[in-house]
Order: structure tokens, then sequence, then C-alpha cells
């Protein structure tokens, strides 16, 4: 009675590790196809999401700048892309070409760009110190408030008198006007950068070098153009003597390409393929497959 019992067991085992088997390598086709079906889902979406963040920041970027800043901004760092700094020469024209008035207003152009003012006296030194009124406006300008986007960027132009002569909308490296606008454009810039904002995750937040664009340009107030009260100079300087600092929200990002954004939004549109189904083993056919299997052992 104890061999017959443990035939018995040694049977059911026999047939458990059958069914085992059976359920196993008749469905690990379907799991497989089961698990590139999620991982195509799953590369939909995230193709779907970088669609949606790249449509997002574009659409943010041409409700905060007007179509005349967007397109100064993009030409100039176009003809500068590989420059530390723009001169002049590179820039009249193009703020001729984006002043709808054509007349190079700058002021004007720029003016509903937020922006700060900081002036410097004549042997240029920052008016203020950098705990002064014209640094702490600036401080303001640039807080993360509302966050900083791909698209934005710090403009510091660097103003200065133009030169005297029949060609003087073109300025010279060798010029040494031009080498005292850039160290003050470059005063303000290690103060922006040496700013840092506190975050939600109690880190600080700092200006990166790649989101400053700094052009020495030399622009003036035109007849039927105004200043504000901020953007005046104080006495002991002038505006030649000035350095502007635009926060730029819609610059097009660095190394953005067209065709990957529309490349990541083809992919999200895109109908994913239906896999076949596999065969999976019906009830008839483990029937047979079990009837094949024969016990071994005495018959009870």
């Amino acid at each position: 009675m104890r061999r017959s019992t443990s035939c018995l067991k040694a049977s059911a085992g026999r047939w458990l590790s059958a069914l085992l088997f059976l359920g196993t390598t008749g469905s690990w086709g379907c799991y497989a196809e089961e698990l590139a079906e999620l991982r195509d889902k799953v590369e939909r979406l995230q193709a779907c999401n970088a669609c949606a963040q790249t449509q997002l920041t574009q659409g943010l970027a041409l409700a905060l700048c007007s179509p005349p800043v967007r397109q100064l901004i993009d030409d100039v760092s176009a003809v500068c892309r590989r420059e530390d700094i723009c001169l002049d020469q590179k820039i009249s024209t193009l703020v001729g070409d984006a002043d709808p008035t054509h007349t190079g207003r700058f002021i004007t152009l720029m003016r509903q760009q937020r922006h700060a003012v900081l002036f410097f006296s004549g042997n240029d030194t920052l008016i203020g110190g950098p705990q002064g009124l014209y640094a702490q406006r600036m401080k303001r300008l640039a807080f993360p408030q509302p966050p900083w986007m791909p698209t934005t960027r710090f403009l510091v132009v660097s103003n200065l008198k133009p030169a005297s002569g029949s060609d003087n909308s073109r300025l010279s490296t060798t010029d040494p006007a031009v080498a005292r606008a850039e160290r003050r454009g470059q005063q303000v810039i290690e103060l922006l950068l040496d700013f840092g904002f506190p975050n939600n995750q109690g880190q600080t937040q700092k200006v990166d070098r790649r989101q400053i664009l700094h052009w020495v340009y030399a622009f003036s107030k035109k007849k039927d153009e105004t200043l504000l009260y901020e953007e005046q100079p104080v006495p002991g300087s002038d505006l030649s003597q000035s350095v502007w600092v635009f926060r730029i929200d819609c610059a097009t990002p660095e190394g953005s390409s067209p065709d990957a954004a529309a490349n990541q939004c083809g992919q999200c549109m895109s109908t994913p393929v239906t896999p076949a189904t596999p065969a999976t083993p019906n009830a008839s056919s483990t029937a047979g497959a079990l009837q094949s299997i024969q016990p071994v052992g005495p018959t009870p």
C-alpha cells in the first residue's frame, strides 16, 4: 500500500511538471510579444512628451517676445555664433532690419523686454557697486520667477559713443573705447554669474555663462524716443557709459534642430503596428498532450 501511494505521488508530480512545462513553453511567445508592444507604447509616450514640451516652449517663446525682437536675437546670434562678444558692425544692420520703422530705434524695439540699466562713472567703475541700486535691479531681473526656460537668455549690451568720422556706424576692435565698453560689460557679466538663487530643492541656482549674449553696440536715444525714469543717466554718467541687460525668453536654444523636433512629433503621431497574435495552447491541444504522457507504476 505504501508503494502504491508513493507511486501515485511520483506520478502526480510528473503530471504537474508536465503542466508547468506546457504552460511555460506555450505562453512565453505571447509574453515576448506583449513586452515588445509595451516597449513600443513607452517609446511613443516618451516621444509625445518630448513633442508636447517642445511645442509648449515654442508657444511660450512666441508669446513672450515680439516677432522683431525674436528675429533680432536669432539673427545676431547666428552671425556671432563663435564669438564671445558681438561688435557693432554686425548688429547695426540687423537692428535696422528688425525695427519696423527701419530707423535703428534700439531702445524702443527692446522696450517691452524686461531689462535693467547699469551706469558707470568716467573711470569705468559701476555706480553704487555690486550691492548698489543698479546691481539689485539686475538681480531682480535675473531671478528665476517666472522660471528660466531653455529659450531664456540674458542679453548684455555695452553701449559707447559712436566713432567719429564718415563711417561712424562701424567699430574697430583696436579702438580703446571698444575695449573699455567690453570691460564694462564683462564686469556686469561676472556680477550676473555670481548671483545665487535658492530653489525648491534647497539648492542654489545660478546663471550659466552659456545663457549670456554680449553685444558691444553704440546706440543713442533718437529724437522721437523717451527714456524711462530708471533708464535715465545719473549725474556723473552718460548713456554711452551704460550697460543694458535684457531677459530674453524667446531665443532659439543652442543646438536645437527643427528636424529633430519634427521627428519626435512624427513618432508620436505614427500609428503603432499591432503585433500578430501568437498561437496559444487551447484546452484540446493540452488534453491531447497530457494523454500522451503515461504514468509510471502499477495500476491501482
